[in-house]
Formats: C-alpha cells, structure tokens, sequence
C-alpha cells in the first residue's frame, strides 16, 4: 500500500513539473535552443557558389637561343621542345674527314625555332615531330679564325607515349663560303665507346655532360658535325616551361659499381665459407674413458 501511495505521488509530481529536470535550467537558453532547432539556416544573400577552379596552363614565350630554345605547337601542349645548352651549340667542320675548324653558335636565331608534325601513325600511337633552329646569315668566327654566315638545323623526334627518342639530325644549310653544302645528314649516337643517344621516357628530360660529337654520315668533301655541350632537353609536353626530373645518359650502372658489387659479393662468400667451417668444428674425444669417473664442476661457491 505504501508502495502504491509513492508511485502516485511520484506521477503527481511529473505532471505538475512538466519538462521540468532535475538541474536548474536558465530558461532564457532554452527559448533560444528551442528556436534555433525550429528556423532553418537560410544561406547567406549575394553568395556565389563556390566552383573548383581549372588551373590555366602557362604560357611560356618562344625562345632561339644561344643556351635556350623553346617551341610549341599552336594550341598542342603536348608537342613541346625545351633545349638547354651551354654557351651554344658547336658545329665542327670537316674536310675530307679532317678537322678543319669548331664554330659556337653564340647568338640568338634570326629564324626562330619552329616546330611541326611531318608524319605519324594512324592510330596516332607515334608521331615525328621536327624541330628546326634557323640562324639565317649570322656570322660566325671559328677558334681558327674562319668564318661562317649562317646555319640551319634540323632535329627530328619520335615521340609515343612512353618516350621520345632523336631520330633525326640534319645541317640542311652552313652559309658564307661553303653556301653550297646543304643537307647533311648526321649520325643519331655520338662517336664514343658508348655511343650516347638523345631519348628520355615521356615526363622526364634528357641530360649529359659530355655528350659528344655526333659526326657526319658521309665525310667526303665539306661536311661538319653538331656537338651540345653540358645538353638538357625535353621533347612532348613541358608542364610550364619547366625541365622535368632529368634522365642522364649513360649505362643504368657503371663499370665502377659493378666492380664494387664483384668485390663485395666474393669478400661475403669468404665469410660465409669461413664461418661455416668453424662451427663444423668439433672437440676431440679419442682419449675419453667413457667408463671412468665423470667430471663434476661444481656451480656454487
């Protein structure tokens, strides 16, 4: 009966006290709570809707030299040139195949550099694309003071989609006294032991030191070669004018390491060799009494 008293009494209570909770509540808070759940956020008059921006690709000028050449395709990203050199390219004329003079192509190309797609496949896996630097009737002085007006290169790429590679090279014009030799068709790999060629994976640019001479194909007559010193080049798309990580010419690992790998790899199978004869090592037991009295070293003090 006394149970049934309070549990009235207790149902009394919350009737009368209605929301009312144990802990004192400001009841201004509770107005202003109770009208934020009911008005919805409107959103703010006049906010523009906010869109992911597209970043715009660089414009980069044109450049002809004498250390820096840059072409594009009108419009084609990915039909790029970057060529870097230092102090300029060198043309190395020949006689007969004898040295006659090096030229240092140290002046900005009056003709420009341009660059076009002459030929590529159907399904547009592959496509040549050619580079010419003009330099019209500039002068040239040689280190052994002759001279020659003007000179015209052509370099030809083959670029697909995991690489560019020079296929090409050309001397279609030397100017001055020697205005009637055009069209020389020059070797794509350096003469040296290695033979360096220019080709790099798509993204990356083509770097070297020492490149070499890449020396003419027919050395009968007046003939000349190309040499780029300390080159970086890169061919397809060049993201804002900018070299990408730089592909060094060369083998993958020189004569140097692998005679380091060698010596490592004979000097750890020696101490294999070495250590796995001590511990085949045993005590010698021939004297042993196995009937005799046993040693007994004792482990206390």
């Amino acid at each position: 009966m006394i149970r049934y008293h309070l549990l009235v009494a207790l149902v009394g209570a919350g009737l009368a006290f209605g929301d009312e909770s144990f802990f004192e509540v400001d009841q201004d808070f509770k107005a202003s709570h109770r009208q934020l759940l009911q008005v919805d956020e409107a959103p703010e008059e006049g906010r523009a809707d906010e869109t992911p921006k597209t970043e715009e690709p660089v414009k980069v000028s044109p450049s002809a030299g004498p250390t820096r050449f840059f072409t594009e395709l009108e419009g084609k990203t990915k039909n790029q040139f970057l060529l870097t050199v230092k102090n300029g390219i060198k043309l190395v004329k020949y006689q007969d195949g004898v040295y006659v003079d090096t030229y240092v192509l140290n002046k900005e190309a009056q003709g420009k550099v341009s660059g076009s797609i002459i030929r590529h496949s159907e399904d547009k896996l592959w496509r040549i694309f050619q580079v010419d630097i003009d330099w019209k009737s500039e002068g040239f002085l040689g280190k052994n003071a002759t001279e020659i007006n003007g000179a015209h290169i052509e370099m030809n790429f083959n670029i697909t989609n995991k690489k560019f590679e020079l296929v090409e090279l050309k001397v279609v014009k030397l100017g001055g006294n020697d205005a009637g030799v055009a069209h020389i068709d020059l070797e794509v790999k350096t003469k040296t032991n290695l033979g360096y060629g220019i080709e790099a994976p798509i993204g990356l640019s083509f770097g070297c030191g020492d490149l070499g001479v890449f020396k003419p194909k027919n050395s009968e007559g007046i003939s000349v070669g190309v040499i780029f010193p300390d080159i970086q080049i890169q061919v397809g798309k060049v993201h804002g004018g900018k070299f990408g990580p730089v592909w060094e010419c060369g083998v993958l690992l020189p004569i140097g390491l692998w005679v380091g790998i060698i010596v490592s790899l004979f000097f750890a199978i020696i101490c294999c060799w070495g250590f796995s004869m001590l511990a085949s090592i045993n005590t010698m037991d021939r004297f042993d009494d196995p009937k005799g009295k046993s040693i007994n070293v004792p482990n206390t003090d």
